[in-house]
């Protein structure tokens, strides 16, 4: 499989690397806690992730090894892989078992996927660091503060499973104020799901929330993009 070694030149946050040419690596198959900008508050454990980074690093003189997956790129130009600081030692797999980093599957890229799922619900049932925070508890699907963004989970009982025009497939929750969105270039991975069977059901969902506003109204819903079986979890 293509690998290459690198030295990284800085850590810009818990999932993003500087190399010493330029590059910029984004860590494949985690997410932590956003840094606050632009005089945002950091979301917890976003410094500890960064700092426990570079820490991690700093002990290997900086010096790693990139795997790549299917996507080499993302939409912002950052190489995508998975990163080692020796052969044994994957820092994605060293993130989620510390607490510090949620599992984010993105098809195509699914290298190393059920591995880093299995970490992340050790940390998930131990409560440990991102899990265990209360600002990264479930959100309530009828109840959506109006400021919630970013990678969160949400936990509501799914009224509804329809399939869209363009071949999308969507949960909605009860309440009327959140949807979750599988595309249908995602769909094949979940058939062993069968999504029409959800209704009724009590889930918790993980991925990026998204406020959309509504149409000649100052009300507003969330919506999430889920990518991946493992985002879904029945309670």
């Amino acid at each position: 499989e293509p690998s290459q070694r690198v030295e990284v030149a800085f850590v810009i946050d818990g999932d993003t690397l500087a190399l010493k040419d330029g590059t910029r690596v984004r860590l494949i198959g985690v997410d932590t806690p956003e840094l606050g900008k632009q005089g945002a508050t950091d979301e917890p454990y976003s410094v500890a992730a960064r700092d426990g980074l570079k820490t991690l690093l700093e002990r290997y003189k900086n010096q790693v090894e990139l795997v790549y997956d299917a996507n080499r790129t993302d939409r912002y130009r950052r190489t995508l892989a998975h990163v080692y600081v020796d052969q044994n030692i994957s820092v994605q797999a060293w993130l989620l078992k510390s607490g510090l980093a949620f599992n984010l599957t993105l098809p195509p890229n699914l290298k190393n996927q059920a591995c880093y799922f299995s970490y992340a619900q050790k940390s998930r049932r131990d409560k440990l660091g991102v899990w265990g925070a209360d600002y990264f508890q479930p959100l309530d699907a009828e109840s959506i503060p109006s400021t919630a963004r970013g990678y969160r989970q949400v936990i509501g009982e799914v009224v509804s499973v329809k399939s869209a025009r363009n071949g999308a497939t969507w949960l909605n929750l009860k309440g009327g104020k959140f949807s979750a969105q599988v595309v249908a270039s995602d769909l094949p991975l979940f058939d062993d799901l069968a999504l029409t069977t959800l209704v009724g059901k009590r889930l918790t969902l993980q991925g990026y929330l998204i406020r959309l506003p509504q149409r000649n109204s100052k009300k507003y819903r969330f919506f999430l993009r889920l990518r991946h079986p493992e985002a879904i979890q029945i309670n």
